[in-house]
This record gives C-alpha cells, structure tokens and sequence, in this order.
C-alpha cells in the first residue's frame, strides 16, 4: 500500500507597488490615475446619483501611444449590501482596482 505524504506549497503573493492621484475637479469630473507596477491607467469619474451607497463613474481614457476606444465601469459602494464594479476583474473574483481606489479616496476624505 502507497502512502501519500502531504505537502504543503505556499503561494507568493503577487503584490506589486500600487499608487493612485486625482485631479481637482472641472465641470464635475475629476481624473484619476492608477498606477500598477509602473503600468498607469488614466480615468475620467464622477459621482452618480442611485438609490442606496454611493455610485461612480469611471470613464477610461488613452494616450495617444495605446489603443483607441473607451470603456466604462460602474462602481457602487454600500456597507449593506457589499461593493461592486462592473468591470471583469470583480466579475470573476469579485475584487478590483477600481472599487479599492474609490474606497481609498471615500475614507480619506477626497470625494
């Protein structure tokens, strides 16, 4: 009879040097840009009116050197019901970039 022995494999946690700045704001927008290992993202958000929490907008942008297009994400706190964003990453794993920055910026006082 095979005897299996246990092994126990750590995973490194990939967490990488993340920074985030803002804008003041101009005609209700402010820009937002989030930064990620050195890779920088740039976004145009405002506050939305809803029903319950607090909701956001944020409208990526590009620099001339990236692709064309634009893409939009909703972003919806509420200590009740729980954070969401309408963006892949918190599709699958329920967790973004997007819904951290904007509670960052709520607990400091910012937006």
């Amino acid at each position: 009879m095979a005897t299996l022995a246990n092994s126990t494999t750590q995973r490194k946690s990939k967490r990488g040097q993340r920074s985030l700045r803002i804008g003041d704001a101009v005609n209700g927008l402010r820009a937002l840009a989030l930064t990620k290992d050195g890779a920088t993202v740039n976004y145009y958000f405002r506050e939305i009116p809803v029903d319950f929490g607090r909701g956001f907008q944020l409208d990526k942008f590009y620099s001339e050197a990236s692709e064309d297009g634009q893409e939009v994400y909703h972003v919806h706190l509420d200590a009740q019901l729980g954070d969401s964003c309408t963006c892949k990453g918190f599709v699958h794993r329920d967790k973004c970039k997007h819904v951290d920055a904007i509670k960052t910026l709520v607990a400091l006082g910012k937006v």
